[in-house]
Formats: structure tokens, sequence, C-alpha cells
């Protein structure tokens, strides 16, 4: 358990959501869980295995759900800082994520043991 965390709140399609909800349960992991993953991962490798360019498509969904997820301040700034220094949101870098979740239909490119 995290002692020293933090909310993080999203925006999203809810379609989006419904559709990584599923590659989760059949993954067998919590989204929030999931998400605070990709989170460690990008921080570890210094950046994103995403095609950034590809948010403008994203963006343009509705955003008509929210989510939620609990993370470490400490994690939760150094993302903050990592995306800033490639010019985007964390919830863009989020959504980044889910939306190639659904595209390749599993997490094997981020949680590959």
């Amino acid at each position: 358990m995290m002692i020293n965390d933090d909310s993080q709140n999203i925006k999203i399609n809810s379609d989006m959501r419904e559709k990584f909800l599923e590659i989760c349960r059949r993954v067998g992991i919590r989204e929030s869980m999931a998400i605070v993953k990709f989170i460690t991962i990008c921080i570890e490798k210094n950046g994103f295995d995403l095609d950034l360019a590809a948010y403008e498509k994203i963006a343009a969904l509705k955003s008509d759900s929210r989510m939620s997820y609990r993370i470490d301040k400490e994690r939760k700034a150094k993302f903050k800082e990592l995306c800033a220094e490639n010019g985007i949101s964390i919830s863009g870098a989020v959504k980044l994520f889910m939306a190639d979740v659904i595209q390749e239909k599993n997490m094997d490119k981020y949680f590959s043991s």
C-alpha cells in the first residue's frame, strides 16, 4: 500500500474506457493498476513507447466519462515532468496508453514478464 499517494482523474470517452476495462478484466489486472504500471515503466525508461502524434485523434473523441486512480505523489510528479518534456498532459499519455492497449488487444508490450 502506498503511504504518500494522491488521486489522478481523467476525462475519457466511455466506449474507449469500456474496451480498456474489458482487456484489463481478461488480463486479470485492475485498470488503475495497469495505468500505474504503465506510468512506472515510462519513468524507468525515461520515455514513451507510444506515437504521441496520435493524441489528436484521441482528443477529438467526446469525453463523457471519468476515471480516477491513486498514485504516489513522487511518481506522479516524475511522470508529470516526463509528460511536460514530451509536450503531452498526464491524461493525454494515459489515454494514448489505453488506446494502444485497445488496438493491440493486450498489454504484452508493457507488461510481458
